[in-house]
């Protein structure tokens, strides 16, 4: 797994080669994992899977295509720089208790099962886990904008970690530490 996004997101030969292959190559590798379907209860699109995860397996590869203003469509890189990324990674949806979660590898954010995930079950992930600012979030501005997750745990409105309270910041710590937790114990078991 980790030799599969080291191969794309590092490789000497690969950063050479042009960026439209490395997007190219991990939108194929991404779409034998998973399909981007319309989405019934609001406009717009949503990742679901085409096969069961375990918990800490490899589910995006998320590559940086280039720097970017903030807009809906940029991610917070590692770097804190915004981007625009492969269209597979930008395209996953918001939960305020997601299945995956973004961790760096290479210059990128690739997403990781948090936990078991079923075929055709949607791919999330948290924004406020790396966005400082989520002022565009349902076209709503900078009040942030209404989660439509319907979870417990919901933090509507969604306006970026530097808006969460204690108790939520907390909560995202826990979160990302079980998700490294994850990732560790799937690599040990997958080699």
């Amino acid at each position: 797994m980790h030799r599969i996004i080291a191969a794309v997101s590092d490789s000497p030969a690969l950063k050479a080669d042009s960026l439209k292959r490395r997007i190219d190559l991990t939108e194929d590798l991404n779409r034998e994992v998973v399909d981007i379907k319309g989405m019934a209860k609001f406009i717009g699109k949503g990742i679901f899977a085409k096969k069961a995860f375990k918990a800490g397996e490899l589910v995006v590869i998320g590559i940086q295509t280039e720097p970017a203003e903030k807009s809906i469509h940029s991610i917070t890189g590692p770097d804190g720089n915004e981007y625009i990324y492969n269209h597979i990674a930008e395209t996953i949806n918001h939960h305020c208790n997601p299945n995956t979660g973004p961790l760096q590898v290479g210059d990128s954010w690739s997403f990781f099962a948090r936990r078991g995930i079923e075929a055709t079950e949607e791919i999330t992930w948290a924004y406020d886990w790396t966005e400082p600012v989520i002022g565009h979030f349902n076209g709503d501005g900078d009040k942030g904008g209404q989660c439509l997750c319907s979870s417990a745990d919901c933090r509507t409105p969604l306006k970026g970690f530097n808006t969460l309270n204690p108790t939520q910041v907390e909560a995202i710590q826990r979160q990302k530490e079980e998700l490294k937790v994850a990732v560790a114990a799937y690599s040990r078991t997958a080699i």
